[in-house]
């Protein structure tokens, strides 16, 4: 009967264990795609006009991108 219990015990933390490591894998993915977005815009002058080849950079980073000729841009951040 012992043995019988110290199984059900063992398949039972065995199972939390299991559920505690799936719960922790789906958590970390849920974080990852919060934190990485994509930005869209279009740089302007003061009439609208699109300004074309212009460097867009995510400040204190080497992240940017250049606009192009219509002056928009798409940039990744994470």
């Amino acid at each position: 009967m012992k043995k019988y219990l110290d199984q059900i015990i063992i398949t039972q933390m065995n199972n939390q264990l299991k559920f505690k490591q799936w719960f922790a894998l789906l958590l970390f993915c849920y974080s990852t795609s919060i934190i990485s977005q994509t930005i869209k815009g279009k740089v302007e002058d003061i009439d609208g006009n699109g300004f074309p080849f212009v460097d867009v950079i995510v400040k204190g980073t080497f992240n940017g991108t250049e606009t192009d000729e219509n002056g928009k841009f798409t940039l990744n951040v994470s």
